[in-house]
Protein backbone atom coordinates (compact mmCIF):
# COMPACT_ATOMS: atom_id res chain seq x y z
CA UNK A 1 0.00 0.00 0.00
CA UNK A 2 1.62 3.53 -0.84
CA UNK A 3 2.10 5.75 1.85
CA UNK A 4 -0.14 8.59 0.01
CA UNK A 5 -3.20 6.16 0.05
CA UNK A 6 -2.40 4.64 3.93
CA UNK A 7 -2.27 8.57 5.21
CA UNK A 8 -5.65 9.22 3.17
CA UNK A 9 -7.29 6.04 4.74
CA UNK A 10 -5.42 6.98 7.79
CA UNK A 11 -6.36 10.48 8.00
CA UNK A 12 -10.40 9.55 6.86
CA UNK A 13 -10.83 6.44 9.59
CA UNK A 14 -9.33 8.36 12.50
CA UNK A 15 -9.93 11.99 11.42
CA UNK A 16 -13.87 11.71 11.05
CA UNK A 17 -13.71 8.82 13.63
CA UNK A 18 -12.58 11.41 15.77
CA UNK A 19 -15.50 13.93 14.99
CA UNK A 20 -17.76 11.35 15.07
CA UNK A 21 -17.41 11.19 18.45
CA UNK A 22 -18.28 14.59 18.65
CA UNK A 23 -20.88 14.79 16.69
CA UNK A 24 -22.52 12.36 18.46
CA UNK A 25 -23.11 14.95 21.40
CA UNK A 26 -23.41 18.20 19.26
CA UNK A 27 -26.39 16.23 17.67
CA UNK A 28 -27.65 14.79 20.87
CA UNK A 29 -27.48 17.14 23.55
CA UNK A 30 -30.31 19.90 22.08
CA UNK A 31 -32.53 16.90 21.76
CA UNK A 32 -31.90 16.02 25.62
CA UNK A 33 -32.13 19.77 26.48
CA UNK A 34 -35.56 20.13 24.80
CA UNK A 35 -37.29 16.91 26.80
CA UNK A 36 -34.88 17.80 30.26
CA UNK A 37 -37.45 18.50 32.91
CA UNK A 38 -35.02 21.10 34.80
CA UNK A 39 -32.51 23.08 34.15
CA UNK A 40 -30.67 21.68 37.17
CA UNK A 41 -29.95 18.47 35.40
CA UNK A 42 -27.12 20.36 33.28
CA UNK A 43 -25.23 21.22 36.42
CA UNK A 44 -25.46 17.42 37.85
CA UNK A 45 -24.69 16.15 34.03
CA UNK A 46 -21.95 18.56 34.20
CA UNK A 47 -20.64 17.49 37.31
CA UNK A 48 -20.85 13.57 36.97
CA UNK A 49 -18.78 13.74 33.53
CA UNK A 50 -16.24 16.25 36.00
CA UNK A 51 -16.08 12.70 38.43
CA UNK A 52 -16.13 10.69 35.41
CA UNK A 53 -13.06 12.34 33.95
CA UNK A 54 -11.31 12.60 37.59
CA UNK A 55 -11.80 8.80 38.02
CA UNK A 56 -10.58 8.33 34.96
CA UNK A 57 -7.23 10.04 35.26
CA UNK A 58 -6.65 7.94 38.48
CA UNK A 59 -7.61 4.87 36.94
CA UNK A 60 -4.91 5.06 34.32
CA UNK A 61 -2.45 6.87 36.30
CA UNK A 62 -0.35 7.67 33.20
CA UNK A 63 -0.36 4.31 31.89
CA UNK A 64 -1.76 5.20 28.22
CA UNK A 65 1.31 7.32 27.81
CA UNK A 66 3.94 4.88 29.74
CA UNK A 67 2.13 1.97 27.05
CA UNK A 68 2.70 3.98 24.20
CA UNK A 69 6.69 4.35 24.95
CA UNK A 70 7.58 1.15 25.58
CA UNK A 71 5.49 0.14 22.59
CA UNK A 72 7.70 1.29 20.13
CA UNK A 73 10.92 0.49 21.64
CA UNK A 74 11.45 -2.54 20.28
CA UNK A 75 10.14 -4.51 17.02
CA UNK A 76 9.44 -7.65 18.66
CA UNK A 77 5.65 -8.58 18.56
CA UNK A 78 5.81 -10.96 21.54
CA UNK A 79 7.24 -7.77 23.26
CA UNK A 80 4.65 -5.54 22.52
CA UNK A 81 1.59 -7.64 23.49
CA UNK A 82 3.20 -8.06 27.21
CA UNK A 83 3.09 -4.23 26.80
CA UNK A 84 -0.45 -3.70 25.58
CA UNK A 85 -1.45 -6.83 27.94
CA UNK A 86 0.25 -5.47 31.12
CA UNK A 87 -1.12 -1.99 30.81
CA UNK A 88 -4.71 -3.35 29.96
CA UNK A 89 -4.60 -5.62 33.30
CA UNK A 90 -3.21 -2.99 35.25
CA UNK A 91 -5.93 -0.52 34.16
CA UNK A 92 -8.48 -2.96 35.04
CA UNK A 93 -7.28 -3.26 38.28
CA UNK A 94 -6.57 0.07 39.27
CA UNK A 95 -10.26 1.02 37.48
CA UNK A 96 -11.73 -1.79 39.64
CA UNK A 97 -10.30 -0.15 42.51
CA UNK A 98 -11.60 3.34 42.09
CA UNK A 99 -14.95 1.92 40.76
CA UNK A 100 -15.16 0.31 43.99
CA UNK A 101 -14.68 3.17 45.94
CA UNK A 102 -16.95 5.42 44.11
CA UNK A 103 -19.44 3.12 44.44
CA UNK A 104 -18.53 2.46 48.19
CA UNK A 105 -18.46 6.21 48.59
CA UNK A 106 -21.50 7.59 47.00
CA UNK A 107 -23.65 8.86 49.21
CA UNK A 108 -21.29 10.93 50.68
CA UNK A 109 -19.51 12.06 47.41
CA UNK A 110 -23.49 12.69 46.22
CA UNK A 111 -23.32 15.12 49.25
CA UNK A 112 -20.03 16.66 48.84
CA UNK A 113 -20.51 17.37 44.55
CA UNK A 114 -23.68 17.42 43.98
CA UNK A 115 -25.49 18.78 46.95
CA UNK A 116 -27.89 15.66 48.26
CA UNK A 117 -26.78 11.99 49.16
CA UNK A 118 -30.25 11.06 47.04
CA UNK A 119 -27.92 11.99 43.85
CA UNK A 120 -25.97 8.86 45.07
CA UNK A 121 -27.11 6.75 41.30
CA UNK A 122 -25.31 9.46 39.49
CA UNK A 123 -22.14 8.56 41.17
CA UNK A 124 -22.88 4.72 40.51
CA UNK A 125 -23.72 5.53 36.93
CA UNK A 126 -20.49 7.70 36.87
CA UNK A 127 -18.24 4.90 38.37
CA UNK A 128 -19.65 2.73 35.87
CA UNK A 129 -18.80 5.46 32.77
CA UNK A 130 -15.37 5.70 34.14
CA UNK A 131 -14.50 2.21 34.66
CA UNK A 132 -15.61 2.02 30.67
CA UNK A 133 -13.93 4.86 30.09
CA UNK A 134 -10.58 4.07 31.55
CA UNK A 135 -10.65 0.87 29.97
CA UNK A 136 -11.30 2.08 26.49
CA UNK A 137 -8.83 4.23 26.33
CA UNK A 138 -5.83 1.62 26.94
CA UNK A 139 -8.17 -0.82 24.59
CA UNK A 140 -7.75 2.31 22.36
CA UNK A 141 -3.98 2.93 21.76
CA UNK A 142 -3.22 -0.38 20.77
CA UNK A 143 -5.98 -0.49 17.79
CA UNK A 144 -4.49 2.72 16.83
CA UNK A 145 -0.74 1.40 16.77
CA UNK A 146 -1.50 -1.50 15.01
CA UNK A 147 -3.93 0.53 13.17
CA UNK A 148 -7.04 -1.56 13.70
CA UNK A 149 -9.53 1.01 12.16
CA UNK A 150 -12.64 -0.98 12.63
CA UNK A 151 -12.61 -1.84 16.24
CA UNK A 152 -11.31 2.26 16.29
CA UNK A 153 -14.53 3.59 15.28
CA UNK A 154 -16.69 1.22 17.01
CA UNK A 155 -15.38 2.10 20.11
CA UNK A 156 -15.01 5.80 19.83
CA UNK A 157 -18.75 5.56 18.36
CA UNK A 158 -19.84 3.75 21.50
CA UNK A 159 -18.33 5.69 24.22
CA UNK A 160 -20.04 9.04 23.59
CA UNK A 161 -23.56 6.66 23.30
CA UNK A 162 -23.03 5.65 26.14
CA UNK A 163 -22.51 8.73 27.90
CA UNK A 164 -25.37 10.23 26.04
CA UNK A 165 -27.46 6.99 27.70
CA UNK A 166 -26.28 8.53 30.61
CA UNK A 167 -27.76 12.06 30.06
CA UNK A 168 -31.26 10.49 28.58
CA UNK A 169 -31.55 8.71 31.88
CA UNK A 170 -32.13 12.09 33.83
CA UNK A 171 -35.00 12.52 31.41
CA UNK A 172 -36.65 9.78 31.11
CA UNK A 173 -36.51 9.30 35.03
CA UNK A 174 -38.24 12.79 35.80
CA UNK A 175 -40.87 11.71 33.04
CA UNK A 176 -41.93 9.01 34.42
CA UNK A 177 -41.65 10.62 38.12
CA UNK A 178 -43.90 13.33 37.22
CA UNK A 179 -46.15 11.03 34.75
CA UNK A 180 -46.83 8.94 37.94
CA UNK A 181 -47.24 12.04 40.42
CA UNK A 182 -50.18 13.20 38.11
CA UNK A 183 -51.81 10.03 38.20
CA UNK A 184 -51.93 10.39 41.85
CA UNK A 185 -53.55 12.92 42.34
CA UNK A 186 -56.61 11.49 40.07
CA UNK A 187 -57.56 8.35 41.31
CA UNK A 188 -59.75 5.98 39.25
Amino acid sequence: MSKAKLFIENFLVYGLGGIISKVIPLIMVPIIAKIMPSTDYFGISDMSQTITSFGCALAVIGMYDAMYRMFFEKEDNEYKKVVCSTTLLFTIGTSFVVLILMIILRTQLAKWFLGSKDLAYVIFLSAIAMFVQATNQIIAAPTRMQNKRKVFLVTNTLTPCFHMVLQFHFCLRDIILSLYHSLEQYPV
